[in-house]
């Protein structure tokens, strides 16, 4: 798998995605680090998200095995 795909699954965007290419052609690691960074922020908020559903539901699960549900 290419650096591109790779970046692209993770939730960079087409110009984050150029610019982490300059950045490793110019051998500017910190160029890369943060971007790689802002991918990881946004893949970290949607788990939260995620995270956040996943609790709603067990709630919900619970609730109605209670025999509260509506």
């Amino acid at each position: 798998m290419d650096i591109k795909t790779i970046l692209s699954e993770t939730g960079a965007d087409s110009s984050q995605i150029c610019k982490y290419m300059e950045y490793k052609r110019d051998g500017n690691k910190k160029g890369q680090e943060r971007i790689l960074c802002r991918c990881k922020g946004i893949q970290n908020e949607k788990l939260r998200d995620k995270r956040k559903q996943l609790m709603c539901l067990d709630y919900m699960i619970a609730k109605v095995e209670r025999g509260n549900g509506e």
